[in-house]
């Protein structure tokens, strides 16, 4: 009595580099009787030893089942890996600015951008939007971007707030339009700040608790 055949292929799967494996299975074609995979003495596998996990598609092969009343014939499934892409953030103003200073921070490469927390965008509708941050302390910004294969990167980039905190020296108030006024630019960034200018009999000539006002002489 001759056997019946039962025609192997592995189904196929893709996976990003660096991520787990994906579950494996094979289908079976030829089973008599009703008999099912369960049936068989040995069920086919996959060497997952041998397995191909460059980038590319590859060929993806079961081997192995054994049974006294099949015979065996194994066809290949293909096993797809994708690269994960890397992940690149920079920064318009670099990674150390001001406080009170906004940095438009860009990335590459193109893809579903997704921020750790709330960094609005510009040039919204663009291929390469940017995103406005106005850190007042030293913060780190993380975003992962998916590709069209659903890949995800990470990326991470910290940009270091300093006090940076300058008084002019001098202004001009003769009406030309330039440095006419004095005040603390950066002022507003700050939860305590008072300033106070005396004339040089000491009368108070002028005084700010926010940054808002500015000094006309």
């Amino acid at each position: 009595i001759s056997k019946a055949t039962i025609v192997v292929t592995p189904t196929d799967q893709s996976f990003c580099m660096g991520q787990p494996l994906p579950n494996f299975s094979v289908n079976y074609e030829g089973f008599k009787f009703g008999e099912t995979e369960a049936d068989l003495a040995v069920p086919a596998s996959i060497n997952l030893v041998q397995l191909n996990i460059s980038p590319g598609t590859h060929d993806l092969v079961a081997s192995g089942a054994s049974d006294q009343n099949y015979d065996f014939v194994y066809n290949a499934g293909k096993f797809t890996v994708f690269e994960v892409p890397e992940v690149t953030i920079r920064s318009s103003r670099g990674t150390t600015i001001r406080k009170g200073r906004e940095t438009v921070l860009t990335t590459s490469p193109a893809g579903m951008v997704n921020w750790d927390g709330d960094v609005p965008c510009v040039d919204c509708n663009s291929a390469n939007p940017g995103y406005v941050v106005n850190p007042l302390i030293t913060t780190t910004y993380t975003l992962s971007v998916t590709n069209a294969n659903g890949c995800v990167g990470t990326a991470s980039i910290t940009i270091k707030v300093v006090d940076d905190f300058k008084l002019p020296n001098a202004f001009s108030p003769n009406g030309d339009g330039v440095n006419d006024t004095w005040n603390v630019k950066d002022a507003v960034f700050y939860d305590q700040f008072n300033v106070e200018i005396f004339s040089r009999n000491g009368a108070k000539v002028f005084s700010d608790k926010n940054g808002a006002k500015t000094f006309d002489g």
